[in-house]
């Protein structure tokens, strides 16, 4: 009966050990790219995908400043 005992917990340890994970698809990171002007400094450029609602707003805001109404500008930007 031990014996038993034994090789049952023996080929259960076994099988735990023998399970594979799952596989996680890896996205492959998209590198900035980096524009180098020598009188100003540098630019980080990256790609992104922004709803439409949110460049509406950023564009307002852009608007605002370049109005001077800084304060609300700021507060859109927000």
């Amino acid at each position: 009966m031990r014996q038993l005992i034994i090789i049952c917990s023996a080929a259960l340890v076994l099988a735990a050990c023998n399970t594979t994970p799952t596989k996680q698809q890896a996205k492959a990171p998209t590198p900035a790219e980096i524009l180098v002007e020598e009188s100003v400094g540098f630019t980080i450029v990256e790609s992104a995908q922004i709803d439409g609602q949110v460049r509406i707003d950023y564009d307002h805001a852009l608007g605002l400043l370049g109005q001077g109404r800084l304060a609300d500008g700021v507060a859109a930007l927000e």
